[in-house]
């Protein structure tokens, strides 16, 4: 195997004779009968010229170039020391090294007769390609051409049809610029090459009329006219660079004079004579020399300092005129500085009689109160500031009647509770005398003694069941009933309570909520039944079980749920529990939505958009949209910010929930390529994909293939076991067995062949070639 340009030293003195006659050099006088050796040449290029060329030759070698990929001497290119193989398609092709002999006459047989010896052989390479003038459009058509390039490397298009290569010199840094013009309606499309290879497209330098290199350096380039899926036709092409040619001075040494590569308009940016000092004044001589003055920092304010740092520039440090004593007011006097004036303690009022005032250097203004307490407590002690101390008799009036009032010098206040039967209730509000919880009129009204709490009598307390119907003294007061008839008791009905959800729910179409209560009877009226209600219209049947657990709404909506509790004596709850659950369908992106968001687009891209649509979603998406730099260094958070603001061109409702993060491929570009898979309810969709990709804060695009709508489908009857089963009956083969676990999935067949297709839910198995044993 020999490289481009690289020289092989080799000899044919040990190598086999295999071919003595070539199809190519019939016109010789005598043939090939010495040694010969085999050389492979892979072509990088997509169109080129070989040549193959001897030296150093001990003996009379020849070179042959075996022609069409082909290791075929009966199509070849010969010549003594050096061949030429036009217009070489790319592959590999197969050089040999073979020694003439005069007096051959067609036997191999006589094999003392060949040539033999050392050699170098050198293969070089050179691209086939047009040369182009700037701003010049160039004629061609792609017609009849080979076709050697399927893909380049810088998108996924597929270019079968006939490619022509064009070659360009630039010599100024400028927007190089491809246009295709005059196709007459055939899908030709253009790149742009940093080498006469297909993998050295530059990153987004390709389209279907037109293509640009954005802030292209002075050099060789190469563009390259292809044909989408087959097509082949005639075309213009013109290259253009709005820098080639301009010459940007305007004169003035103070400016850095350069050509805006996408306009061509000359921008003239001032001198930047910065010294990194904040402490001069920066200025451009018009001899373009940069001059640094001393700034002054001289505020005249006697209350600052004034300094000058070569980073922050001036700065004033405020003069601190503390002298620590807390009896002086202190401040500055911008004209003479600091000054000291003492402060006058409790305002001069020397009419006071209630403090005395003082100063204290450390602690400043001191003040004292004069002491009034005479030591009674049953007078209120005051001063007044002319007077001094006044003493007024203390009230202990507590405007109640249940209290008698008193005043003891030493404690206070004094309030008896007049309280008969030391219960701690006070005899003008003790509705309950003998404290068994059952009120004084109520015993009276069921003549039962209020004085007796049950000690005496039994049947007077709480616990008493005078009518003998085992409901206590104190059931029949919380009931309302008679105490003293039997066919009068209690029966209160039971109580119901929805435990979750614990409040009201919004979910979408085919999303469960989980429901569990419970019920409660004061009296133990059991056994409780349930009866759970779902709502009119949700299609749900009543269910009779305490805890109902998960219930799938199917049907949009907002329904009541209902919860009724009833006890063994058949008395439902008159309030029964509810919550509310809001059923919504999946919102499904308008037309004229969709044609907004990508007007959004347009807008928001630096380069005219390429969007190619198929079924109603963008396949492929070429943009360019910065970011704002607020968004998080995160690709995931940045992928998502993109696809949510223009959600409405992918058809997505609500990107962070309908996708899931599959994978994250990074570049050696320190490109970010983000893989996301597609699911609803937790249940993926079997070969949904979108990708997305970021450079740095910039979304190059998108493509992938994923549903729009998603119908809504009751949960498979079919069990998971039995769709393997049935995948096990109708595999092709008997040694075969499950791996894994089975995953219900949404599957559309369009995702995989490109076509219309429905979308319906199945059981997805994996298998594998069973192991012997």
């Amino acid at each position: 195997m020999t490289s481009s340009g690289v020289s092989y030293n080799g000899n044919t003195i040990n190598a086999d004779r295999t071919v003595c006659e070539y199809g190519c050099i019939s016109s010789w006088p005598g043939n090939e009968p010495g040694r010969d050796v085999v050389h492979a040449f892979t072509t990088s290029y997509i169109r080129s010229n070989i040549i193959a060329t001897l030296s150093n030759l001990t003996s009379d070698l020849d070179v042959f170039i075996l022609q069409n990929n082909q290791c075929e001497t009966n199509n070849c290119i010969a010549d003594n020391n050096s061949a030429t193989y036009n217009n070489a398609p790319r592959g590999t092709h197969y050089i040999v090294v073979d020694g003439y002999s005069s007096e051959y006459v067609g036997n191999c047989e006589y094999t003392m007769l060949g040539a033999e010896g050392a050699y170098t052989l050198t293969v070089e390479e050179q691209c086939i390609a047009n040369d182009l003038i700037l701003g010049v459009p160039f004629d061609y058509e792609t017609n009849g051409r080979p076709s050697s390039v399927s893909y380049y490397n810088c998108s996924g298009w597929t270019e079968s049809g006939p490619e022509v290569v064009h070659k360009v010199t630039t010599t100024r840094t400028g927007d190089l610029r491809a246009e295709l013009s005059n196709l007459g309606g055939v899908d030709l499309d253009v790149f742009i090459l940093s080498d006469c290879t297909a993998d050295s497209c530059l990153p987004g330098a390709f389209g279907d009329n037109a293509a640009v290199y954005p802030n292209a350096p002075p050099g060789t380039y190469y563009i390259v006219v292809d044909g989408y899926n087959g097509a082949s036709g005639p075309y213009t092409l013109t290259a253009s660079n709005p820098c080639e040619g301009v010459v940007c001075n305007d004169g003035d040494a103070c400016t850095t004079d350069t050509c805006n590569p996408s306009t061509g308009s000359c921008v003239y940016s001032p001198k930047d004579c910065g010294d990194g000092d904040a402490c001069t004044n920066d200025a451009c001589f018009a001899t373009g020399v940069c001059i640094h003055s001393q700034i002054n920092c001289n505020d005249g304010d006697a209350c600052t300092t004034d300094t000058c740092n070569t980073s922050t520039g001036c700065q004033y440090t405020t003069l601190s005129c503390n002298d620590s004593n807390l009896c002086t007011n202190d401040f500055c006097n911008p004209e003479t500085g600091c000054e000291y004036l003492p402060i006058t303690c409790g305002g001069g009022d020397i009419f006071d009689r209630c403090n005395i005032y003082s100063c204290n250097p450390s602690t400043g203004c001191e003040t004292t109160p004069v002491n009034c307490d005479d030591g009674n407590a049953c007078t209120v002690d005051g001063c007044n500031p002319l007077t001094g101390c006044v003493y007024s008799p203390l009230s202990c009036d507590d405007g109640d009647a249940c209290t008698t009032d008193s005043c003891n010098a030493s404690t206070g206040c004094q309030y008896t509770l007049n309280d008969t039967d030391r219960d701690g209730a006070p005899d003008c509000i003790d509705q309950d005398d003998d404290n068994d919880r059952l009120p004084d009129d109520w015993e009276r009204f069921y003549n039962l003694d209020p004085l007796d709490n049950g000690s005496v009598n039994p049947d007077f307390g709480a616990g008493g069941d005078p009518d003998q119907d085992r409901y206590t003294n104190d059931e029949e007061f919380l009931a309302g009933t008679d105490p003293r008839n039997s066919d009068s008791h209690p029966n209160l009905p039971p109580e119901s309570v929805i435990d979750t959800p614990a409040d009201s729910t919004t979910i979408i179409v085919g999303e469960g909520v989980f429901f569990s209560g419970t019920g409660s009877s004061l009296y133990g009226n059991l056994p409780l039944t349930y009866h759970w209600n779902f709502g009119a219209g949700s299609g749900i049947p009543d269910s009779q079980m305490e805890d109902p657990g998960e219930v799938i709404f199917n049907n949009p909506g907002i329904f009541t749920v209902s919860l009724t509790v009833t006890d063994s004596s058949s008395l439902p709850d008159p309030t029964p529990a509810t919550v509310q659950v809001e059923v919504d369908t999946i919102p499904v992106t308008k037309p004229a939505e969709q044609v907004a968001s990508l007007q959004l687009l347009k807008e928001q891209s630096s380069i005219a958009p390429i969007v190619r649509f198929e079924r109603g979603i963008p396949r492929f998406v070429e943009a360019r949209v910065e970011l704002p730099l607020t968004v998080k260094e995160d690709p995931v958070v940045k992928a998502i910010y993109f696809l949510d603001r223009f959600k409405n061109l992918y058809r997505l409702y609500d990107p962070k929930s309908q996708l899931y993060l599959d994978r994250i491929v990074f570049d050696k570009n320190a490109g970010q390529h983000l893989f996301f898979g597609q699911h609803l309810n937790g249940i993926p969709v079997f070969a949904a994909q979108l990708s997305e990709h970021i450079y740095g804060n910039t979304v190059l695009g998108t493509n992938g293939n994923y549903l729009a709508e998603i119908p809504w489908f009751q949960r498979p009857e079919i069990s998971a076991d039995d769709a393997g089963d049935i995948a096990m009956q109708e595999a092709p083969g008997t040694l075969l067995e499950i791996v894994g676990e089975a995953r219900l999935m949404y599957f559309n067949k369009g995702l995989i062949t490109g076509n219309e297709a429905e979308t319906h839910l199945a059981w997805h198995w994996c298998t594998r070639r069973a192991q012997l044993r």
